[in-house]
């Protein structure tokens, strides 16, 4: 078993995520753990109006599980949807995903990433 902490990690205030637009902030809770599927675990607030780009996922799998606020995902086809507090998005392997940040408040996501079995 593993334990991480908040508190022990660094948070980064950026700005175009995957060529989005506008500014984030991301604290990455967790980076490839050892003997794990997991990749990373990410806490990601988007700023009012601001974008997370399209990108693809050629070789792991990625949740958003959103944690407060609302928004619109995009997925490979640019087809949007609806997300807000409470809902959980799962982009598969080759899969693409985008996200924009449609409120007044910042957006909080939990990010999960993961390497599916080959």
């Amino acid at each position: 078993m593993q334990i991480f902490r908040m508190g022990d990690a660094h948070t980064q205030e950026l700005s175009g995520c995957h060529g989005g637009t506008g500014e984030y902030s991301v604290t990455t809770l967790v980076k490839d753990p050892s003997c794990s599927a997991l990749k990373y675990v990410r806490d990601l607030t988007l700023a009012p109006g601001s974008t997370i780009g399209l990108h693809q996922h050629d070789i792991d799998e990625e949740l958003y599980y959103v944690l407060s606020g609302n928004g619109v995902v995009e997925d490979e086809n640019h087809r949007e949807k609806p997300v807000a507090e409470g809902t959980l998005v799962l982009t598969q392997k080759r899969g693409s995903h985008g996200l924009r940040n449609t409120g007044r408040a910042p957006m909080r996501i939990l990010v999960i990433c993961v390497r599916p079995p080959s």
